[in-house]
């Protein structure tokens, strides 16, 4: 075995590691935004056995938000899962859809190693596209190290999203054009059918076309009116289009279209400008090595490169327009450029690599070290922090184990539950029907064959919309005689509600996290590179207080 291969094999089990680490966080809370609705998608696909949600839009209205294609994927393990779960399981049918909408666990689990399996083959495509591009292992190899130690990208690996496996389709589309030796017919049939398959994963892998399109003008840069002669022409487009459309007709309400987000909504030439802005920040304040690495490689190409340059910096620019003026910017949402910034990235660091060899290589082999050590870090500090496990979790551990039973409690935390008696659920629904979610219902429903696992009466407020009932929280709690409350600032900031809940009680345990939820590290870059190694744990910062 060469030795660039037994490094590339250390650099995907390494991205392997990192991604696998920590799947368990949060479980059995849901506590990681966008993962029920793929997963449940799947599990009510199974209920009605059906494959075409629009022919029960009303039953996944309120279960599946996005398109429909990894809840299919996720059907492929789920199905002989539950059945077997199913045959040795002692009840009803419903009782055995309770009790798994009550601890899906098994289910997140699955669905999360998944993503985990894009991630790290995203980690090799990129591998693959940098050494076709510029036909160096070294760029290669780094475009390689770049992705597998991404903060971003081990993060979302790490959940039941559609970020990941939809980068992986970009990353599959962008290596598919890079392939020297694939006709043009090849090429853009194949582009187009991946490309139109992954917009069943997400709508957004729909840019991918933009990259298809540059490649299509300044790698491949025959006369157009050739083109048009071509018959595969016509059919790379209309097999787009045709399973762009039959993502759609499959299921409607996955195209998430509102006035509040998308294109209606008031734009500027500011705002246009603040979105390369906003990106640079992020990436500046948690991926600095990354970052400098990309601009570099792009000064690399613009000299040595100018076709790959400019479609890279064409797509670049392109990406983050299109997603200002048709929706609006996330951190999160630069994730398929990833793949781009890697293989950018790899490039840039071989080229200065190579440079400072000629001088000393103890100094080439320094960079490097410290370039793929600074990115280490962090991604070592995240996967610590999934290993502690989330404060929801660790509080919802020290309650049942230092917190006396039948207490009643008050939960008031985003996304925190305790498992809690019939009595209490009914205490909820009288405060706010609406705020009823399938995991009370299914409690609801199963209590009377668990209630010695129902240690508390605890009222979980984390989904009551009512603003009059938290106006009156303080005498509501002092009313019903409950002896404890589990709060968070961000919550209580929320709802309007004084900090100092219940002023005359006395704060028994604290679990320090963090007080903005724009610092929760499961929906982006967290709060940066340096607050992310000060947080103590993830999740907010919780207090239980006995009243």
């Amino acid at each position: 075995m060469s030795h660039s291969r037994k490094i590339l094999i250390l650099i995907l089990v390494g991205a392997f590691v990192f991604r696998v680490i920590g799947l368990g966080y949060g479980l059995p809370l849901w506590v990681v935004a966008d993962e029920p609705p793929f997963i449940f998608g799947a599990l009510k696909m199974l209920e009605l056995r059906t494959l075409i949600p629009a022919l029960h839009a009303t039953e996944f209205k309120d279960k599946l938000y996005f398109p429909p294609y990894l809840s299919y994927l996720y059907l492929v393990p789920f199905v002989p899962i539950l059945a077997s779960e199913f045959l040795f399981f002692h009840g009803s049918f419903l009782d055995f859809k309770n009790s798994v909408e009550l601890d899906p666990s098994l289910l997140f689990l699955i669905a999360r190693f998944i993503s985990v399996l894009f991630g790290v083959a995203t980690v090799f495509l990129v591998y693959l596209i940098a050494k076709n591009i510029f036909a160096s292992e070294q760029s290669a190899l780094f475009a390689a190290a770049f992705l597998a130690l991404s903060y971003l990208h081990v993060d979302f690996s790490h959940w039941a999203r559609h970020w990941v496996p939809a980068t992986f389709f970009f990353a599959l589309v962008f290596y598919v054009l890079s392939r020297p030796d694939f006709t043009h017919k090849k090429r853009y049939l194949l582009t187009a059918l991946i490309s139109g398959v992954g917009t069943g994963i997400n709508y957004q892998v729909a840019l991918s076309v933009v990259l298809i399109v540059l490649w299509f003008f300044f790698y491949d840069h025959l006369p157009v009116k050739e083109y048009f002669k071509k018959r595969w022409v016509y059919g790379a487009v209309i097999l787009f289009l045709g399973l762009f459309i039959t993502a759609y007709l499959l299921y409607p309400n996955g195209l998430v279209i509102s006035k509040e987000n998308v294109v209606g909504s008031a734009r500027s030439l500011g705002g246009f400008l603040a979105g390369y802005g906003f990106y640079f920040q992020k990436l500046l304040l948690t991926e600095p090595s990354f970052l400098l690495f990309i601009f570099l490689g792009l000064v690399f190409t613009f000299f040595r490169n100018r076709k790959f340059f400019v479609v890279a910096t064409g797509f670049i620019i392109s990406y983050i327009a299109l997603f200002y003026f048709l929706f609006f910017h996330l951190d999160r949402y630069i994730l398929m450029l990833y793949p781009i910034f890697a293989v950018t990235a790899g490039y840039g660091l071989a080229m200065a690599y190579e440079r400072i060899r000629r001088r000393s290589i103890l100094f080439a082999g320094g960079l490097v070290c410290l370039v793929f050590l600074s990115m280490a870090v962090l991604v070592i500090k995240l996967d610590f922090l999934f290993l502690i496990g989330d404060t929801r979790i660790q509080a919802r551990q020290w309650i049942n184990a230092s917190v006396p039973e039948n207490s009643k409690i008050m939960v008031m935390a985003r996304l925190m539950r305790l498992p809690s008696r019939p009595e209490a659920i009914q205490e909820q629904e009288k405060i706010d029907p609406s705020s009823l979610r399938s995991v009370d219902r299914a409690e609801l429903v199963l209590s009377s064959n668990n209630l010695s696992l129902l240690r508390y009466h605890a009222l979980n407020l984390y989904s009551v919309a009512s603003s009059s009932f938290f106006e009156n929280i303080v005498s509501y709690s002092k009313m019903r005689d409950y002896q404890y409350a589990v709060t968070s600032g961000e919550f209580l900031a929320e709802h309007g509600i004084d900090k100092s809940f219940g002023a005359e009680g006395t704060v028994v345990k604290e679990f320090p996290g963090f007080d903005d939820n724009t610092d929760d590290v499961t929906n982006g870059f967290g709060g940066g590179f340096m607050k992310i190694l000060a947080l103590p744990a993830n999740g907010p910062t919780l207090e239980v207080r006995k009243l």
